[in-house]
């Protein structure tokens, strides 16, 4: 069963998207459970809102592990309005509770029955308080997202959500086509820039972060679109806050598990020297093996 997600404005009917896998370009039927090479109307997967602005829908299709999907999503007029790479990663890593009876085997402590017991809690601020770190520490690869969206003449702020995702974290990179990657420019500069462009619409050309609407980012592009062009984003995104026992994080759970222990015994006021020594040692070692190439050799603060 394959699960879709997509966030855009609330009371939109008729919303529905399709399955591709990249690897060969082939669609999947939903109607025939296969996987065919041209795609048809047996390939909608209607959206359901929840939530405002929340469509879900589920798909038949037994994606595997690892492999490169992308979902596109279309109104009902049958444009499309995003499409997102995904990469198929069933929930097997560890969960919240599993981590936190890890932590607390560690400490000598009892291990709880559920993540509602004051301790487990405790450890739960922890382990969450280590997801931060991580995320400062470097550019992990399990985060990184690639995106596209299509303007609409005439609008200039686009709202960044890509389906299947959590918070979106970082933006690192939008580009129409072959041009040349849009420049990002700082409020002012790009205020100055717009003003000058006055009612003109053209092809963008630079961006700035207009703000950010909670899990999501929205952009502003100048000049305003004069057509209907396809922007390719590459966005990092934030892993979900653990909060119930069954939560899996997007981290690597040993890296987390070592660095709740850190802070539970500094915490608590007992040495912690040796802990810290190992979580900075895992937490480079990670950075080095999971990180993208470029980034170079990262040091764990």
């Amino acid at each position: 069963m394959y699960a879709i997600t997509h966030r855009g404005l609330e009371g939109q009917p008729g919303l529905y998207a399709r399955v591709q896998r990249k690897a060969d370009s082939y669609w999947w039927d939903e109607v025939g459970t296969a996987w065919i090479a041209a795609a048809t109307t047996d390939c909608d997967l209607a959206l359901t809102e929840g939530d405002a602005g929340t469509y879900t829908a589920s798909g038949s299709s037994s994606p595997s592990e690892g492999g490169l999907y992308i979902i596109y999503v279309y109104d009902s007029a049958d444009a499309q309005i995003v499409s997102t790479e995904d990469i198929y990663s069933p929930s097997r890593g560890k969960t919240a509770l599993d981590m936190v009876k890890n932590v607390q085997k560690e400490l000598r402590m009892p291990q709880a029955v559920t993540i509602a017991e004051a301790h487990a809690s405790l450890i739960l601020s922890f382990l969450n308080k280590t997801q931060d770190i991580i995320m400062e520490a470097g550019v992990l690869d399990e985060l990184k997202l690639s995106f596209s969206f299509n303007t609409v003449v005439g609008i200039s702020a686009y709202t960044l959500y890509p389906s299947n995702t959590s918070k979106v974290d970082t933006l690192r990179h939008l580009q129409i086509g072959t041009s040349q990657p849009l420049v990002r420019y700082p409020d002012k500069d790009f205020r100055a820039y717009k003003r000058n462009q006055g009612t003109t619409q053209a092809q963008p050309l630079i961006y700035r972060i207009y703000g950010r609407a909670g899990r999501a980012l929205v952009v502003e592009l100048a000049a305003t679109p004069d057509a209907i062009y396809t922007v390719d984003v590459e966005l990092l995104q934030k892993p979900e806050r653990l909060i119930s026992g069954t939560d899996v994080s997007l981290l690597d759970g040993d890296v987390l598990e070592l660095g709740a222990k850190y802070l539970a015994l500094d915490n608590q006021g007992d040495s912690a020297g040796l802990d810290q020594s190992l979580f900075q040692a895992k937490l480079g070692l990670s950075m080095g093996t999971n990180s993208e190439s470029n980034w170079g050799d990262v040091e764990a603060i």
